[in-house]
């Protein structure tokens, strides 16, 4: 709901950057570190289901699938990096068991590669950094903040004989609400829009996503999961 990635996705389905050779997707999930509070410990722990994975990961494959396209298949590797995790409000440390570090290398039924990496924490280099890569041109999203569901990044791009990207003006109807929110709320209330537009207007119900998007999206959690577990490519669950 983003509006730069929005605009991204109709930028590459016009042709900007020509033909899709590859994309690569590095970011920080904030939570997951060396320290937290023992209200979101829950973030370490796999069975609780919040993991670097399932969420900051998952919503930055959500937005890759939306801008380029269907995935055809993925390998992946997980790891446990910092194997205990500081509670500040009790001094506790305590175990962690969901992988807090996740590599993520795909192919995409137009044959493009994808590479998405998600560390746990944060980064004191570049905390969210997108780069589709085409024959013709380039687009390079970028954030501060590394979770890409709460953030509307910054989009620049260059093309054809340009070799420096410079910043994109995204065009304000790509933004839902029109209306100036801070933090994540901003892209929450674009999706509050969506589904009302959805509802209210003929021919934009597939503005918001539904079930059916939810399940497609499982079912390469799970892909994903058992590339990580097996050391094999997968396809879609």
């Amino acid at each position: 709901m983003a509006p730069a990635i929005r605009y991204a996705r109709d930028l590459v389905s016009q042709g900007y950057v020509g033909k899709v050779l590859a994309t690569v997707f590095v970011g920080s999930g904030i939570a997951w570190g060396p320290f937290t509070d023992k209200a979101h410990a829950y973030f370490y722990n796999a069975t609780c289901g919040a993991t670097t994975l399932t969420v900051p990961t998952m919503h930055a494959l959500d937005a890759m699938t939306f801008v380029l396209g269907d995935l055809a298949e993925v390998r992946a590797i997980s790891a446990i990096r910092r194997e205990t995790v500081r509670l500040s409000d009790t001094g506790q440390d305590i175990p962690v068991t969901a992988p807090d570090h996740v590599a993520i290398s795909g192919r995409f039924t137009n044959g493009a590669i994808a590479s998405v990496f998600n560390r746990g924490g944060v980064s004191r280099g570049n905390n969210l950094r997108w780069e589709i890569n085409g024959r013709e041109g380039d687009l390079v999203l970028t954030s501060p903040i590394g979770n890409l569901q709460v953030v509307n990044p910054t989009l620049e791009g260059a093309r054809d004989g340009n070799t420096e990207v410079k910043p994109l003006t995204v065009p304000p109807e790509y933004d839902l609400t029109r209306v100036a929110l801070p933090g994540p709320a901003a892209n929450v209330a674009r999706l509050y829009a969506a589904f009302s537009r959805g509802l209210s207007e003929a021919g934009s119900a597939k503005l918001a996503p539904d079930f059916t998007h939810a399940n497609y999206l499982h079912g390469w959690l799970r892909a994903i999961e058992v590339a990580a577990e097996t050391g094999y490519s997968q396809t879609r669950a």
